[in-house]
């Protein structure tokens, strides 16, 4: 009889001590995140341009026309651009191909972006940064291009995580912005329309 009871006391044994046995937890990113913002942050007249070229930022101009937004989409738009606009929303995502419509390099796009989001920093213009691409247009250059533009930025607005690298989250995390995740385009809307009203 005892030797029947002898599994089953090992089992409780066992569980018990699993119990009382801390199990690491994975580390998580913590994140600032909001459906969209409780106030808005930006005023017309807006600057909609690209980093990158790709062509999603067509997309959020389209929307930005939807909302009745003052804007101009300006792909190549230049820090000397500036002046005439209140905020900046920059769509980020590599396309070689239209880089190389442009006739323009990476690095003279990295360049163009981080010129012209240091002035918008220098002026006070609160800067959108939208990234709406899909696992498509995840590469390394795009990585480096958010990389570079999270810390400029007063407002982040992308796409469901899965398509964030773990460096990119935590960028946006170190950076302490604002951030909404959307579930697909047609939800764009409400961020973008908090952000100003």
């Amino acid at each position: 009889m005892i030797k029947a009871w002898k599994p089953i006391l090992l089992l409780i044994m066992l569980s018990i001590l699993f119990i009382w046995i801390p199990f690491p937890t994975p580390s998580k990113l913590l994140l600032n995140t909001y459906p969209n913002l409780p106030a808005p942050i930006g005023k017309e007249k807006v600057l909609l341009t690209s980093a990158g070229q790709a062509i999603e930022g067509k997309i959020i101009e389209n929307i930005a026309d939807d909302l009745y937004l003052d804007n101009d989409f300006r792909p190549r738009a230049l820090a000397s651009d500036l002046y005439d606009y209140e905020t900046i929303i920059m769509d980020i995502g590599y396309s070689s191909n239209a880089l190389h419509k442009i006739n323009r390099e990476f690095e003279e796009e990295k360049t163009r972006m981080l010129t012209l989001l240091k002035e918008a920093n220098a002026t006070s213009k609160p800067v959108i940064i939208t990234y709406i691409s899909n696992a498509y247009r995840t590469d390394q250059h795009t990585e480096t291009l958010l990389l570079q533009a999270i810390p400029y930025a007063s407002y982040f607005i992308g796409v469901k995580e899965p398509y964030l690298s773990r460096n990119i989250k935590s960028q946006l995390e170190k950076t302490d912005i604002p951030v909404t995740f959307v579930e697909q385009l047609d939800d764009l809307a409400t961020p973008l329309n908090a952000a100003f009203r």
